[in-house]
């Protein structure tokens, strides 16, 4: 197959072409050599493997992502491979490619297919109900994308956009100056221009409905998101616009040892006393530290384990260390 993706490279058609007559190539080990060709944006490799028969109805969507021609998704179209029903999982993987998008959406992408369809942690009976393009577009930090949508009839209202954006906007993209993607721009703008709620649970209102298998320990509002997966920038983004600084997050950030999110939440609010008790029952040295400096109490650490010790036949008790941090208001 190398040689002929190296005939396919060089336009070497009359090659590939022999290869088909001497039967070295059928139409069904041709569609590896389409792939090949999609994925390298060869328009006329591509247009030539078509005229043999080989079926663009063969090619995954995945593959089809790959491809940043117009020029050639017009052709897979024209050989039938099916943009209406199948376009919106393209359309997932491509939104940063404007030209490729607009495209998509032009020959008809859905719009509103739920998250399940690209989701593949979900059990059964488990849904995520959810707008796919819209979480994708937040989490890209691609605003102008986002609006588009919207002015095309996505709900915002029936997306996750602002625990998505919690979690990874403010990805680097040379194609948007940028101040229009940062973390506080991309969440202000949510905020700000469609209305999320900065403390906002992730059940979306029903739309996602998981059980205790499929919990990560990311679940709840945007906030948690954000100290989950350690976007600092977006957890000062969301307390600049209000954020509840609770309990949820400031387990997540001793849990996740994010001392410099744990520290931000405690300037704001947080429940240092809480926070020091699940250092405490954790092992996080570093972290009950933070919290004691912040004004925790460490009489109710220390009861906090205790209680636990007594309720649990697993739960070891505190190490020496941490009982020594707790009992000597010098040692922090």
């Amino acid at each position: 197959m190398e040689d002929f993706q190296k005939a396919l490279d060089t336009g070497d058609h009359d090659r590939i072409a022999e290869a088909f007559r001497t039967g070295q190539l059928t139409i069904r080990s041709a569609i590896l050599l389409l792939y090949h060709g999609i994925e390298n944006n060869l328009s006329q490799g591509i247009a030539f493997l078509l005229e043999q028969g080989v079926p663009a109805t063969s090619v995954q969507p995945r593959t089809i992502a790959k491809c940043h021609s117009t020029e050639i998704l017009g052709m897979l179209e024209q050989a039938g491979w099916p943009f209406k029903e199948k376009g919106h999982l393209v359309l997932h993987q491509v939104l940063g490619n404007e030209e490729v998008a607009s495209w998509l959406l032009d020959h008809g992408a859905r719009l509103d297919f739920p998250q399940s369809e690209v989701r593949d942690d979900l059990k059964k009976g488990e849904k995520d109900g959810t707008l796919a393009l819209l979480n994708q577009a937040a989490a890209q930090g691609n605003m102008a994308m986002f609006d588009r949508l919207v002015s095309l009839g996505a709900n915002p209202t029936h997306s996750l956009a602002l625990h998505y954006a919690a979690a990874s906007a403010a990805a680097a993209d040379d194609k948007r100056p940028p101040e229009s993607n940062t973390a506080d721009a991309v969440i202000g703008h949510l905020i700000q221009q469609h209305g999320f709620d900065v403390d906002a649970e992730d059940s979306c209102g029903g739309l996602v409905q998981l059980s205790d298998f499929t919990v990560s320990g990311q679940e709840g509002p945007p906030m948690v998101r954000a100290v989950f997966h350690g976007n600092l920038p977006a957890v000062r983004a969301l307390l600049r616009h209000g954020a509840d600084a609770g309990q949820k997050a400031v387990r997540t950030a001793v849990e996740r040892d994010n001392r410099a999110a744990l520290e931000a939440l405690l300037e704001a609010g947080g429940d240092a006393t809480y926070g020091c008790c699940i250092a405490a029952s954790r092992a996080k040295l570093d972290a009950a530290r933070v919290c004691l400096r912040q004004g925790a109490d460490p009489r109710a650490a220390v009861r906090y384990d205790a209680e636990l010790a007594s309720k649990s036949g697993t739960h070891a008790p505190m190490s020496r260390a941490m009982a020594d941090l707790l009992l000597d208001p010098k040692s922090y």
